[in-house]
């Protein structure tokens, strides 16, 4: 193999990184680290308590559409559709096929099917503080939904996200489920790079990569025989985070039962490495890549999850894509190495 050692430069200079699941660029700037800091910042996270009679999803409690959410901590996890989801389903055929072209313009018609899992009666539970039984039947019960919703004739891809304590309207453990008639750009060009790549090699890249970072190790945060979560060489975010089964699977229908246990300790413990290192409830997004499910893409190895923390220095000091982000590509100062040596706890 290859010489995996890095050249000392790109710890001290700033350089381009190349990401080959997207084909962008990502512009690394360790030498502003030494730059004095004057940003903004946002609250601290507060604790939160075990039962809130204001939170729809907290048991016996009224939901918006005056829907009563169980009483009885066994019914959870459970799911519904949202309420005021971002698509719905086509109520005719002629609504379906509705589309525009302009001189410059084009539009048709979106639809799908949003809905909420809410993961546990306890209002200050994650995924990797509940009973590992309880995450388990989470992860199962996304199983169960993308089963069905695949099922579904008019849906092409399903996306299961969660927020925490970032950009969602409750803070009661959940997540949500968007399954749409439609595969988003990002993802196509993701799906067309595994492809190529397995076209070309005869190899799934996620699961080489996989192999390549557990043999370096320098950007692995934790690692057993069925998945690796590391910081990738091109992270965007300072703290952001891969977890990437070490064999090919396409979708969370491909996992086993001891997979699932694998990747319920690898999600609880990429949390508890941001919690360790920031020192309480750090926020975050979180998500599933899935193969779309018309069939495309189908043993590429797309599974992997995405965690995506917004904080910068703190969990009171949050990143924000602006600027040179916003306009030209993704900018960090923190490397990617030195991230996961923190999230490792090393320093």
């Amino acid at each position: 193999m290859k010489d995996t050692r890095l050249p000392d430069w790109l710890q001290k200079y700033n350089h381009v990184r190349f990401n080959p699941l997207t084909g962008q660029n990502v512009l690394v700037s360790p030498a502003r680290l030494n730059r004095k800091w004057a940003g903004a910042s946002t609250e601290q996270c507060e604790r939160l308590p075990a039962f809130d009679p204001t939170c729809p999803f907290c048991p016996g409690n009224q939901r918006a559409n005056n829907d009563m959410t169980p009483k009885d901590g066994r019914f959870y996890p459970f799911y519904f559709i949202n309420d005021t989801g971002a698509v719905v389903p086509p109520s005719d055929e002629v609504l379906a096929s509705l589309q525009y072209e302009g001189a410059f313009h084009s539009a048709k018609i979106a639809f799908g099917i949003c809905e909420v899992v809410v993961h546990h009666h306890r209002h200050d539970f994650t995924l990797a503080t509940m009973p590992q039984e309880s995450a388990v039947s989470v992860v199962n019960m996304w199983i169960q939904r993308y089963r069905e919703l695949a099922d579904r004739a008019f849906i092409r891809s399903i996306n299961i996200f969660e927020n925490y304590l970032f950009g969602a309207s409750q803070k009661h453990p959940h997540n949500q489920i968007w399954a749409a008639n439609y595969i988003s750009p990002s993802q196509k060009v993701v799906l067309g790079n595994l492809q190529g790549y397995l076209d070309n090699r005869s190899a799934c890249m996620l699961q080489d990569i996989a192999a390549f970072e557990v043999e370096v190790k320098e950007r692995v945060v934790w690692s057993d025989d069925h998945f690796v979560i590391v910081v990738p060489f091109w992270a965007e975010w300072p703290f952001e985070m891969m977890i990437i089964p070490m064999r090919a699977l396409d979708s969370v229908l491909d996992m086993t039962e001891e997979e699932i246990v694998s990747f319920i300790k690898a999600y609880s413990f990429a949390i508890h490495s941001l919690n360790s290192h920031f020192g309480g409830n750090c926020p975050y997004t979180a998500g599933l890549y899935q193969a779309p499910t018309d069939g495309s893409g189908n043993g590429c190895g797309f599974f992997h999850a995405i965690f995506r923390p917004p904080v910068l220095r703190s969990i009171g000091v949050y990143k924000w894509m602006v600027g040179y982000e916003l306009m030209a590509s993704p900018q960090r100062d923190l490397t990617p190495e030195r991230a996961a040596s923190l999230l490792r706890g090393e320093d």
